[in-house]
C-alpha cells in the first residue's frame, strides 16, 4: 500500500504555509516483504537496503533488526577473514604492514562490526535471544583486543 501526504512546514505568522515536499512511504510490512523476495533472490545488498527503509518507519521491526544484525555481522566476518588470510601469507610482516593490518581491522570493527552490535542491541530489546548475547560480547572482545 503507497501512502502519500504533503509535508508542511509551520509557518511564522505572516507567511503562507507551502508544501516542502510529498513524501511516499510503503508500509513496514510492505518493504519487509519486498526486502525478504531480494534476499530469496540472492541480493542481499538490496535487501539490506530495504529493511534500513524498514526501520526508519519501524525502528523496532523485528525481522529488520535479525536481518541487517546478521548482514553486518557476516559482512564484517568475510573482510576480517581475507584481511587475516593476506597477513598470514606474509612470511615476515614489516612494522608497517603490521600497522597497515590493525588499522584495516580498526576498519573493519568501527565499521560493520558496529553496525551489527548496534542492530543486536535492538533486537535484545525486542527480543531475549542468546546468541545475540554471545555475538555482542564476542564483538566486544574484538573491539578490547583493538585498543
Amino acid at each position: 500500500m503507497l501512502l502519500s501526504f504533503p509535508l508542511v512546514l509551520s509557518a511564522q505568522e505572516g507567511e503562507r504555509k507551502a508544501p516542502v515536499t510529498t513524501l511516499s512511504v510503503l508500509s513496514a510490512t510492505a518493504l519487509a516483504q519486498e526486502a525478504e523476495a531480494h534476499f530469496l533472490n540472492g541480493e542481499e545488498n538490496v535487501a539490506a537496503r530495504l529493511y534500513e527503509e524498514v526501520l526508519s518507519v519501524d525502528a523496532n521491526h523485528l525481522q529488520a533488526n535479525i536481518f541487517l544484525a546478521n548482514y553486518y555481522y557476516l559482512l564484517a566476518e568475510r573482510e576480517k577473514s581475507n584481511l587475516e588470510s593476506d597477513y598470514h601469507k606474509l612470511r615476515k610482516p614489516t612494522r608497517r604492514q603490521r600497522a597497515q593490518y590493525h588499522d584495516s581491522l580498526s576498519g573493519i570493527v568501527s565499521s560493520h562490526y558496529h553496525k551489527a552490535k548496534v542492530y543486536l542491541q535492538r533486537v535484545l530489546q525486542l527480543y531475549p535471544s542468546t546468541g545475540a548475547e554471545q555475538t555482542i560480547e564476542k564483538i566486544g572482545t574484538l573491539e578490547a583486543n583493538l585498543r
